[in-house]
């Protein structure tokens, strides 16, 4: 918050300047990562819009370094120095998936502000969040919700969630999907992979994404059950073929380093930044209230959840859709049965129907995001961006 409030202060004094609606900012968590919806919106203007200037705020030196040296030190500037904070405040189109670029009151007035978001909410979030103190939802009603012109979604269903989380008008909602789906609509070498990052692991395996939700006030617990054995996972995974690799929060304080084994990988941001990127990689997915879970369903693939504390988090925090009811898959409550749940995942035997459901609600529109986003931008600044 302290640092939202020193660039409100600084991002004053650039207010009034001309903007020029072929210059494109993106940012996203903190102005320090790659990552999200701000990320491939980027890479696809970079690709296929040469009438565009694009720029991409990176404040993180040593990332911005990283960044420059694959796609061109003229695409990242950083808003901590005042010719950086000066470009971005020229922008007459600014993308976002997490927090603003920059911060003060009135900035829509000269540009277009999409808010792509960074995933569906399961749970509530921003003016919904049961947890977030009433001085933290005036400021984001100031600073975030009277400046954003769109917030991008990808159903009628989570487009009147997202209205409310954001306090925007129902106008401003568009269906006009996520852009990092669209990476899920590819093709993808699941053999380069890993042979790059595990060259141990066949890639004739089966793979397994263990990414369970962080929890701010406790570590999450992994694998939650009485009678959970490590080797007789190990056991399981060597009878099924199968590797597990687990993701967790960059905060997240369990030990998670005490599961791995041959058969027990983790896959943190170091491997893969962006987790959406990698999902074909997997044949099944395990999880709790990861929003991973809905951007994974668009693959059509079996999941199993674990929701070992959910009365505690659905109390906490409170969920935006019936949680039986939009996630499909088994919700084991034993080692046992988690075994049974995932070897019945791994043969493909899981609900197809109450998949197909759950994909109607959240996923309206995806693939082809970038595209349809870029063209519906591009149409509103038709008399500008020639």
């Amino acid at each position: 918050m302290i640092d939202k409030l020193r660039s409100l202060f600084r991002t004053r004094a650039y207010l009034g300047l001309p903007t020029d609606k072929r210059l494109w900012i993106f940012s996203s968590t903190d102005n320090k990562a790659f990552n999200y919806n701000s990320s491939y919106m980027f890479k696809y203007v970079v690709e296929s819009l040469p009438q565009i200037t694009p720029r991409y705020v990176i404040n993180d030196a040593e990332k911005r370094a990283e960044l420059s040296r694959e796609y061109g030190e003229e695409y990242f500037v950083s808003t901590d120095d005042d010719e950086g904070l000066e470009t971005v405040m020229r922008g007459g189109v600014w993308f976002t998936s997490a927090g603003l670029p920059a911060y003060a009151g009135g900035l829509s007035r000269d540009r277009l502000i999409v808010n792509l978001w960074h995933g569906i909410p399961l749970k509530r979030i921003a003016l919904l969040d049961p947890q977030e103190p009433a001085y933290k939802k005036l400021y984001f009603r100031r600073i975030f919700s009277r400046n954003y012109t769109h917030v991008v979604t990808t159903s009628e269903e989570v487009g009147k969630v997202m209205a409310k989380s954001l306090g925007v008008d129902d106008d401003k909602i568009k269906i006009w999907g996520q852009p990092r789906c669209d990476c899920l609509f590819g093709e993808f070498d699941a053999g380069a992979f890993l042979k790059e990052r595990y060259p141990d692991v066949p890639a004739g395996s089966r793979r397994i994404l263990y990414a369970p939700t962080f929890r701010s006030d406790k570590p999450v617990r992994l694998f939650p059950f009485d009678d959970f054995s490590k080797e007789g996972l190990e056991r399981f995974l060597e009878e099924e073929d199968a590797y597990i690799f687990i993701r967790t929060h960059s905060r997240e304080t369990a030990d998670v380093e005490g599961f791995v084994s041959d058969r027990v990988r983790l896959m943190n941001a170091d491997v893969a930044e962006d987790v959406t990127e990698v999902l074909p990689l997997f044949d099944m997915l395990i999880t709790d209230y990861s929003s991973v879970y809905i951007d994974y369903m668009i693959l059509g693939r079996p999941m199993v959840f674990l929701p070992y504390d959910l009365g505690d988090y659905e109390n906490k925090h409170g969920f935006n859709f019936p949680y039986d009811d939009v996630t499909p898959g088994d919700k084991p409550g034993d080692f046992e049965e988690f075994k049974a749940a995932a070897g019945r995942a791994l043969r493909g035997e899981f609900d197809t129907e109450k998949l197909a459901k759950a994909g109607e609600l959240f996923h309206e529109v995806e693939g082809d995001s970038c595209r349809r986003i870029a063209e519906a931008i591009l149409e509103e600044l038709e008399d500008t961006v020639q």
